[in-house]
């Protein structure tokens, strides 16, 4: 406005001149020497500034049909600090025609029209709002309204040729240039409104505003009809037709210059344009944004300012821009964008950067293979642009590729449908500052093939949901990810392949690019996974639960922890010949520090599952119900790997079955119930069944860090109940336990015998065992109850109390097994009520020791305490026999038999009497190759003998028997000397008295307290082998 102003005193100045060179012609000559000094001496009155004027002369050709007044070099100057020029106005020519016919008649100024050529106008306001263009003389403060000179002026038209125009203002910190202008302006006045036509034409129009240049050296064309009220200042322009650099614009304007400041409305929309030709107008003040652009296409544009100019308040430009056809590309992206189209608004509130904003509506567009949608909203463009943008589409992830790092080896191809939204500032950006962001959005992704280094995936359709940052949990608020997918194949190397289906996983993390550590949570839902590696397989039926991590990324040392919550339906895997089938496997796992030591880990397991099936080749082991609770800590002090982890918990099992092809019956276990710590298990409850055995063990055991380090005994304290046990199947379970191969079975020997039991060594375990009938070889032992000893490779049974179909039995005994082919055995046995030949059925070994057993018949009672070493086929060593034994019997039979035959002659039985044995009260004792039978006294009716001698276990015997009482009156002896097969029977004389009563001399008792002490030793320290 205040060029207008400028203008407008600038005109009434020139009008002036002309009227007042007008009124003169009337009184003087009209010749340029009479003219021009008139007419400077009047303006040097009217104008406070130098005026300059070179001649006047009166026209009336170049006018015609009217006079002309023509004024040559022209030249108004005010100088003033800081103006670039001290000339305001400079004119070659100035012409105008007036009608004088009309001055002369009415007093009336008619000026037709006013010409200048070649002016050069430079208007100056100084940053305290001082102008060169203040040259009238100051006049009193009037309140009237504003008056033209004369009675009315009439202005048709002004020319300007040539013309040079600058306006500068260092209070708004701009300049406006125009140069080599050409302008006509068509008027008419009705009282003091100004209506008329601009038409105007810059070459060079150049526009510089708060040191930015917004335009430079482009060419300007304005044709717009105008009002302008002259009184209240008022400027109005109606459908004027601007071109700027070629671009054509519809401007429609209302200026009001009031006292203190300026109303302005100002409208401009264009024609439809060529986007480039924008942004090479655009490139001088946005250059630094537009740097590396190309962009070509059409738009429209269409804009506004509005608002008040004063000292306080500043107008607001708004800008918008719809486009079609576009194309773009920037360096700094590796793809064009094409066939853009959409909408933009650009707002620009002058008196509040922060309410600056541009807004990008309907945006269509398409790169590569890919087509986008979207809005955007951008403010606080003078500071920290704050960006808000929404985008849906189609993105072929081929396009993505480009994006990615060069040393990235990815490949990746697919087509993802979906929305995104985003919303951040420009510093956030550009420090990779995510984490303060605001991102998400949800995408369809089909036909995915991705590989990276040695992994590829594959899926025909997936979903994939993000947002950031993730406000549902403050540790993991970096971002969440919910990933769903129909079927995905994964292939890691040439070995491992993967498929996964109906997978839901919802994924949460914190920034990992920061130093704090690294959190992330999520949950996993799927209907089945499959996976295969080499020969190994695996099928997971509904896997779901949910998991925890959080990982020290800084730090390598540092424990992460890690909790998983897991369910699934079922679980398979196969390698080679093992298999494993789980039914409902479910649970909780965590890793974490040990809260004792953080540079350690510690491991916590709570397991579940409703059924075990596995199989290694032709093993196999199938269970019901088993739930595992363990913590496990971890010793990095170890060396060995089962000492490292430190393990406490209990485990239940039911229903389990196991089949191994060395057994000829399936082991059934009911239920397994037992804690544990690292040094200890507390069973509560194992039963077990194999075949006809059934057994249940409870009790402890200890010592197991020891036995894990080969420092110690692995110790156990059990009660071992059964119904019934098959006694070999037992010991076929544990024979050659914690010995070597080599140690357990004779290689070098073509012996077909599966080899003697072999107490299992490495372990100090004691049963107290309660067993309603025990099987062994052919017979059945009932009401098994004593205590079982096994001490690193010696077995002890101690005071055990059983009945067979034989016999009542007490046993105490010890078993070692040194070698395979150098067994011992030490026993105290005691039989009652045992018939003889089930005694010699029972022990074979009885009827070397005491041959003469199989000539009687009936019930008695044996005791015997020996000990021997045998080979691998349970063969005594003869040569380490020792022992004593005892029998006694009543109303027994003597069978008969040669030997008894030629016996009773000798002794001369009466033929006629029974071969009944009252009483029979014997002791042997056994050492090596020799059994000494002591003295003893067999009762047969009338008759009493007396027994002693020895025999050898190759069956060489000697032995005396006297008849110490009988019918007849004289005593007799027998001497049996000889072998089975050469038997010598001779008279002899009798050796013991009438009436002799044999000592008992007890040396089975003596050999039992002998065996016990060998015993206690045993369990008190390692026996000492003997060769």
């Amino acid at each position: 406005m205040k060029v207008l102003k400028t203008g407008l005193i600038v005109l009434l100045s020139l009008i002036a001149v002309v009227a007042i060179a007008a009124g003169i012609l009337i009184w003087v000559v009209f010749t340029p020497e009479k003219l021009t000094p008139i007419v400077k001496n009047e303006l040097a009155k009217m104008l406070t500034c130098e005026v300059q004027v070179n001649q006047v002369e009166l026209t009336f050709f170049s006018t015609f049909p009217e006079f002309g007044l023509q004024i040559d070099n022209f030249l108004l100057k005010n100088p003033m600090p800081g103006a670039p020029s001290d000339t305001l106005l400079s004119a070659e020519r100035m012409v105008a025609s007036v009608d004088i016919a009309a001055l002369w008649k009415n007093n009336q100024v008619i000026v037709n029209e006013l010409l200048l050529e070649q002016p050069n106008i430079s208007v100056y306001v100084d940053s305290t709002g001082r102008a060169n263009y203040d040259i009238m003389p100051p006049t009193p403060e009037d309140t009237t309204a504003f008056e033209l000179p004369f009675d009315l002026l009439h202005l048709d038209k002004i020319k300007l040729e040539n013309a040079n125009l600058s306006y500068r203002d260092d209070g708004m910190d701009m300049l406006l240039t125009l140069n080599d202008l050409k302008a006509k302006i068509q008027m008419s006045m009705k009282g003091d409104l100004v209506e008329g036509n601009l038409t105007g034409a810059s070459k060079i129009f150049s526009f510089n505003w708060d040191k930015t240049d917004y335009l430079k050296n482009v060419p300007l064309e304005l044709e717009t009809p105008f009002t302008f009220a002259v009184n209240e200042m008022k400027l109005q322009l109606e459908k004027g037709n601007l071109a700027l650099n070629q671009l054509g614009f519809t401007v429609d304007a209302f200026i009001h210059n009031k006292p203190e400041e300026i109303y302005t409305d100002i409208a401009f929309i264009s024609d439809e344009l060529e986007i480039k030709p924008v942004l090479d107008l655009l490139s001088l003040p946005f250059g630094e944004y537009l740097e590396g652009i190309t962009m070509n296409g059409k738009t429209l544009v269409d804009g506004t300012l509005k608002g008040t100019i004063s000292d306080t308040q500043l107008p607001v430009f708004n800008l918008k821009l719809a486009f079609n056809e576009g194309n773009f590309a920037y360096e700094g992206l590796p793809y064009k964008l094409f066939d853009m189209s959409g909408k933009a608004e650009v707002a620009m509130d002058l008196n509040d950067d922060k309410k600056w904003f541009v807004k990008v509506d309907e945006f269509d567009g398409k790169t590569g293979k890919s087509h986008l949608l979207g809005t955007a909203y951008i403010d606080q463009l003078m500071g920290d642009m704050r960006f808000d943008i929404n985008a849906n589409g189609s993105l072929n992830l081929e396009d993505a590729k480009p994006m990615l790092p060069e040393d990235m080896p990815l490949d990746i191809q697919g087509l993802a449908i979906g929305n995104a939204s985003i919303k951040f500032l420009y510093s956030q950006f550009e420090l990779n500052q995510f984490d303060k962001m605001s991102i998400g959005g949800k995408f369809k992704v089909k036909d995915l093939v991705a590989d990276y280094d040695t992994i590829s995936m594959r899926s025909k359709t997936a979903d994939l949901a993000f947002m950031m940052p993730n406000i549902k949990s403050r540790e993991t608020s970096f971002i969440e990810l919910d990933i769903a997918t129909g079927h995905l194949d994964v292939l890691m190397g040439k070995n491992i392949k993967a498929g996964l289906q109906g997978l839901d996983l919802l994924l949460s993390t914190s920034n990992m690019m920061t130093d704090l550590p690294l959190a992330m949570s999520g949950t996993f839902n799927g209907n089945a996974v499959s996976a295969n590696m080499d020969e190994m397989t695996a099928f997971i039926n509904q896997p779901k639960g949910n998991f925890n991590l959080v990982m020290d990324m800084m730090d390598s040392t540092a424990i992460p922890v890690f909790d998983v919550n897991f369910d699934v339906q079922q679980l398979i895997a196969a390698m080679d010949t093992i298999a494993v089938d789980i039914a409902q496997p479910s649970g909780v796992f965590m890793y974490h520090p040990d809260p004792l030591n953080v540079k350690q880990p510690k491991i916590q397991l709570d397991y579940r599952s409703d059924r075990l099936a596995a199989r290694m080749g032709q093993k196999k082991i199938d269970t019901k119900k088993i739930s595992v609770n363990a913590d496990v800590a971890y010793d990095g002090t170890q060396k060995s790997m089962l000492l490292q982890w430190i393990p406490k918990g209990y485990v239940k099992m039911e229903e389990g079955r196991i089949n191994m092809p060395d057994l000829t019956s399936e082991i059934r276990i009911p239920a397994i119930d037992f804690d544990f710590t690292p040094d200890e298990y507390l069973i509560r409850d194992s039963r077990v069944i194999i075949d006809r055995s059934d057994f249940q063990l409870t009790g402890k055991l200890t010592n197991v860090n020891a036995y894990l380090k080969d420092e110690g005994l692995l110790k156990g304290d059990f009660n071992f109940r059964s119904h019934t046990t098959d006694v070999n199947q037992l010991m076929n379970l544990t024979s050659g336990v914690g010995y070597e191969a080599s140690e357990v079975k004779d290689t070098t020997s073509a012996e077909t015998s599966s080899g003697p039991y072999m107490v299992p060594k490495g372990m100090d375990i004691n049963l107290y065992a309660s067993i309603n009938q025990a099987l062994f070889s052919t017979d059945t032992a009932r009401n098994v109850q004593g205590n079982i000893t096994i001490k690193d490779g010696v077995l002890v049974m101690e005071s055990m109390l059983f009945t067979t179909s034989a016999a009542k039995m007490q046993l105490t005994g010890m078993y070692r097994t040194p070698r395979r082919n150098h067994l011992f055995m030490g026993i105290d046995l005691h039989l009652l009520e045992i018939e003889i030949a089930e005694l010699l059925d029972l022990i074979p070994d009885v009827d070397s020791i005491m041959p003469m057993l199989k000539s009687f018949g009936g019930k008695g009672e044996f005791h015997i305490a020996a000990e021997t070493y045998l080979d691998s086929l349970y063969n005594l060593k003869k040569s380490t026999l020792r022992g004593a034994a005892s029998v006694k019997g009543q109303n027994l039979v003597l069978m008969d038999g040669e030997t008894f035959t030629e016996i009773a002659k000798t002794l001369r039985f009466n033929k006629k009497t029974e071969n009944k044995v009252d009483s029979l009260s014997a002791e042997f004792t056994i050492f090596r190759n020799e059994v000494d039978v002591y003295p003893f006294l067999i009762v047969m009716d009338k008759y009493k003998a007396v027994v002693e001698g020895k025999h050898n276990l190759d069956m060489t015997f000697d032995y005396h028997i006297s008849l110490t009482d009988s019918p007849l009156p004289i005593q007799l002896g027998v001497d049996v000397k000889g072998s089975l097969d050469d038997m010598k029977i001779r008279p002899a004389k009798c050796k013991y008295a009438n009436m002799y009563r044999p000592a008992q001399r007890n040396e089975v008792d003596v050999k039992k307290l002998q065996l016990r002490k060998m015993i206690r030793d045993a369990l008190t320290a390692k026996v000492k082998e003997e060769e």
